[in-house]
């Protein structure tokens, strides 16, 4: 994107366009961050059609299904959804230490592996950031040259580790209030737009996801009776399965809130 605006500004489209639309493979992340750039999305369009067109690979990532990118053009999302889309979930713990074991093993470093278990359990985020949490350990051993045990791994990853908070139903509503950039009081309160009562909804359902808590009490907690709360946590358990937005916006609260499930 940064390179597309700077051959705007420098007047070197013909370049850009050559360089990209002569490509073997095209990889684009996040390409949901397209939106409102309607002349980044008009060159895409025609890049895109052009690759395709010649029978290349493009490969994209977003945080959401192709038809649920709103933000974008239709002929974007048509050509987005003709592809195979594929799930791509964050790793459990089984798997974590089975990837660490392998770059363990590529890059010829022995690892205790009660070090390797260690660095599984507190990084969770993504593939990217357990290899890289990984690779300043193996670095920092070659630099002391010491052994990687649990003792050191946690020295090294102590920085990048957050510290664990204690989650509460207000935090669950700060957070979610947060991420839709709307006021706690709004989700506590009575207001019935959908903008308000999916957010309200989602923290219901964390409540019970995270806190365990039973339909009475987290209807104290928003002044609603149980039967409402039971309703309202079926709808987002519901969404969840269907809606691939709720289930993006849900997970990253969770991940917010250092929430994993192993």
């Amino acid at each position: 994107m940064n390179e597309f605006i700077t051959s705007i500004r420098e007047k070197t489209g013909d370049k850009f366009r050559s360089k990209y639309r002569a490509a073997d493979a095209l990889l684009v992340d996040d390409v949901q961050f397209l939106k409102n750039k309607e002349a980044t999305q008009d060159e895409f369009f025609h890049t895109f059609n052009e690759l395709f067109n010649s029978k290349k690979q493009i490969v994209l990532t977003s945080d959401r299904l192709p038809n649920e990118l709103k933000t974008l053009e239709d002929r974007l999302r048509t050509r987005f959804g003709q592809g195979l889309t594929i799930d791509v979930s964050v790793p459990n713990f089984e798997t974590r230490v089975a990837i660490l074991q392998q770059k363990a093993l590529e890059h010829n470093k022995e690892i205790e592996e009660e070090a390797l278990l260690y660095v599984a359990e507190h990084i969770r985020s993504s593939v990217r950031e357990l290899e890289g949490a990984l690779l300043k350990i193996i670095s920092m051993s070659e630099f002391k040259k010491c052994k990687i045990t649990k003792d050191f791994a946690e020295e090294v990853l102590k920085k990048l580790i957050p510290k664990s908070e204690t989650v509460t139903p207000q935090t669950i509503i700060k957070k979610v209030s947060t991420f839709y950039n709307i006021s706690e009081s709004d989700i506590t309160g009575k207001v019935k737009t959908k903008e308000i009562v999916v957010p309200r909804q989602i923290s219901m359902y964390l409540c019970r996801k995270i806190l365990n808590m039973n339909d009475t009490n987290i209807g104290k907690e928003f002044g609603k009776d149980r039967t409402t709360v039971g309703h309202n946590i079926e709808k987002i358990e519901e969404s969840i399965d269907t809606n691939s937005t709720i289930k993006s916006d849900v997970n990253y609260i969770l991940k917010d809130l250092n929430y994993n499930e192993g």
